[in-house]
């Protein structure tokens, strides 16, 4: 999977234009991108419905009411929220 389906989804489910998706990709891809538990699982599931594998990782932290996302790329395919 390429990172423009990564993006398609991302601006599709975040309402944002392309160069805001940009910059929201990078965060995704970085691990810096982070939100509600269920925000981070529905767009998981939107991810998934689109061919990418997709798993939240919920925070180490139990105060924390957020988790990051990140996406790893192996083989050439983007996988994954959390480690």
């Amino acid at each position: 999977m390429s990172n423009a389906t990564v993006m398609r989804v991302l601006r599709a489910e975040l309402g944002i234009g392309l160069d805001g998706v940009k910059a929201v990709l990078e965060q995704v891809l970085s691990g810096q991108y982070s939100g509600t538990l269920p925000e981070m699982e529905l767009l998981a599931r939107k991810l998934r419905a689109s061919g990418i594998d997709a798993v939240v990782q919920p925070p180490r932290t139990p105060s924390a009411i957020a988790c990051t996302p990140r996406f790893t790329e192996t083989e050439g395919r983007t996988t994954g929220f959390g480690e």
